[in-house]
Order: C-alpha cells, then structure tokens, then sequence
C-alpha cells in the first residue's frame, strides 16, 4: 500500500494494448491484395479476425448477406427423435466443395447461440454437411429452418473490406475499402489468446493489490 504502482499514459496520448502482429509484404492481384506468412504455412500462427487501419474486416462470407436455411433437420443417431448436433441439410448449390474445404466455416444461428464449424464431409447425394465438432445444442431444438452462412471462402471474396487466410499455401487475401492503400496501411492479425495476465495465490494469501492502469 505505501508503493503502489500505476500504468498510465502520458496526457493527450493514445495508448494501444495490442494482442496482434502486423502482416507486411503486401501484393497486388488484381482487385485483391496478397500477404504471404510463412508461420500460417507452418500452423504456427492460426487466426480468424484481421484489422486493417484499426477497423475490423469481414471475413468473405457467402451469401453476402442474409443466410442460407437448412429447412429439415438432420436424425441424431445416438438421439432417436431429435436433431444432429453435427450435421445439416442444404440446399443444392449452398453447400459446395471449395478448396482448401479445411478452411471453410460455416456459422450457424441456432436457437439462442451462434456457432463456428469446420467442414468434416459433404454427402451431396443426401445433401448433409457434416462438422468436425457439435453445436451445444440440436441444430432446430426450437426453431426450423436453422439460418446459416459460410465464411473464409476465396469465392466470397467480393466486397471491399472482406478477407480470407488459406493455411495450406500461407497466403492472406483482402480486399480494401475504397481510400485504403495497402502499401502503407496497418494490417494486424491476433498471436495471443491472453492479452495481460494478474496472477497471485488465494491459499498463500498472496493477492495481486495496489495496481492502476490508466
């Protein structure tokens, strides 16, 4: 208590606690711009959110706005009655089998939550898309049709400010919004899952005390 320590910044500046590292080494493509990193290719650095300038980007998205909508649910084998938790049914031509299929999510608005898949199969005679992981909760446990979208698809790719990572080759596709030069724009992308960690010990009685961030 007699030697506190603050955080602070000095008056007038703009501090930034930033969790992210730039992207650099961007390249013109057409109307896209390309970024190469080789941590993506080596699965060292996996992110899923993409700022540039300080403003968060879309990630390319089909359809562009609105959903797809499963109208039928899908049987849960292990659960007579009730719907999967890890497969849905589509619409001929709203699920296809975009490459790389690994890098594809698909959110899925699903009674009170929304949750993010990976692609495990596609059944297109059956018309099921199949998840490497469950929903919480049966897909249409209260409401069918069961709203939908794809995300991190190349082929969605475009309107300015959406963006896309592919993991096989490394590379990072964006389209910017009109004003943004990307030769000299500040792209970040998210390293860190803990931001700042304060970490004393209960049982010893040892309590983290008298620090300010200002």
């Amino acid at each position: 208590p007699d030697a506190p320590i603050v955080y602070a910044a000095y008056p007038r500046e703009r501090v930034v606690l930033s969790g992210g590292r730039a992207v650099t080494g961007w390249k013109r493509e057409g109307d896209l711009w390309t970024a190469d990193i080789p941590e993506v290719r080596q699965g060292t650095w996996v992110f899923s959110s993409l700022w540039v300038n300080g403003e968060r980007c879309t990630p390319a998205r089909i359809p562009n706005e609105g959903y797809f909508f499963s109208e039928t649910t899908v049987p849960d084998p292990e659960n007579p009655g009730k719907g999967s938790r890890q497969a849905l049914r589509f619409t001929p031509g709203d699920i296809q089998h975009w490459q790389p299929l690994n890098d594809v999510r698909v959110v899925v608005t699903n009674s009170w939550e929304t949750s993010t898949h990976y692609i495990a199969d596609i059944n297109d005679t059956d018309r099921i898309v199949t998840f490497t992981g469950p929903a919480s909760t049966q897909f249409g446990a209260s409401t069918v049709p069961i709203p939908y979208y794809v995300e991190n698809v190349l082929e969605g790719l475009d309107q300015p400010g959406e963006w896309c990572v592919n993991r096989t080759t490394g590379v990072v596709y964006y389209m910017p919004r009109p004003g943004e030069d990307m030769t000299h724009a500040e792209v970040i992308a998210p390293v860190v899952q803990q931001l700042l960690v304060l970490s004393g010990d209960a049982a010893k009685g040892e309590w983290v005390e008298f620090l300010q961030f200002e």
